[in-house]
């Protein structure tokens, strides 16, 4: 699936450690990408992710 949410995602730095939400983006990112990536977009979901 690539939507902008999963697009934005690739770029984002996917914190395993501080995954407390699973939602359907947040899901698809931890199989699109599990290295770290510097952090170019901020959404909702991102921002959600960090917290």
């Amino acid at each position: 699936m690539f939507t902008a949410a999963q697009a934005a995602q690739k770029a984002t730095i996917n914190t395993q450690s501080n995954n407390y939400m699973f939602t359907a983006a947040q899901a698809a990112q931890k199989s699109i990408r599990k290295g770290s990536e510097s952090v170019e977009m901020f959404t909702a979901a991102q921002a959600a992710q960090k917290a």
